[in-house]
């Protein structure tokens, strides 16, 4: 409640902080989301035949196993 856009009207900084902890939230309360963050850094789980699936995965040390295709 404390960055709520109801008791901050028209500030910019808290609408953003709202919306950082509530992206958050989403990512922690979702299993998946949780996992692929744990895994990857971010909470964006690619769904099959999206422009996400088609992005390059970069092993260790940067290898980028796109290029052996």
């Amino acid at each position: 409640m404390q960055w709520h856009p109801d008791r901050h009207q028209g500030d910019k900084k808290a609408e953003a902080k709202f919306k950082e902890i509530n992206e958050a939230y989403q990512t922690l309360s979702d299993t998946q989301k949780r996992k692929h963050y744990d895994m990857f850094g971010n909470a964006e789980v690619p769904h099959p035949g999206s422009s996400h699936t088609q992005q390059r995965t970069h092993g260790a040390g940067g290898f980028d196993f796109g290029d052996i295709f």
